[in-house]
């Protein structure tokens, strides 16, 4: 339904704009589902401009679903961050990296790697969280930090 959705509004920068108002919604049903077409958005090839992605930043506070949570994660490197925007979501993905749920752990990892591309000052809190991952006890967090020790430079 919500791939429908999105085919349906594909390229109306309102609806986009009403998708990212809702990421933070207090429901967790309707933040899961904004934040999932914002993913398709990014996943697709679509960019969001500066404003929105400072808005979609803004409403990463309120959301409390780990589903949003996760995609929100998913998300992040496929954002065109500024040195700023980078800084002010260091601080919301840090405590996700220990998360009680694997895959919001593994991309909150993937998402702070992203973070200390755009923000230097990041790189070392990223270089130890890949160290921490290492030996976190899901196999799935530990191949995401091979992953992104392999492929991400703020691994170097």
């Amino acid at each position: 339904m919500l791939s429908e959705l999105a085919a349906g509004h594909s390229g109306d920068g309102a609806f986009l704009d009403a998708v990212i108002a809702l990421a933070g919604d207090a429901e967790p049903r309707v933040s899961d589902g904004a934040t999932r077409l914002v993913k398709m958005h990014l996943d697709e090839g679509g960019a969001l401009s500066p404003a929105r992605t400072s808005a979609l930043l803004g409403a990463c506070r309120s959301v409390v679903s780990w589903q949003a949570q996760l995609h929100l994660c998913q998300s992040v490197a496929r954002l065109d961050l500024s040195a700023r925007q980078a800084a002010a979501l260091a601080p919301w993905l840090t405590p996700l990296l220990s998360h009680k749920r694997p895959f919001v752990r593994a991309w909150a990892l993937d998402a702070l790697c992203a973070v200390a591309r755009k923000n230097v000052r990041f790189k070392a809190i990223a270089l130890q969280a890949l160290r921490d991952a290492d030996q976190d006890a899901a196999a799935s967090v530990r191949a995401r930090a091979r992953n992104i020790a392999r492929t991400l430079d703020c691994a170097s």
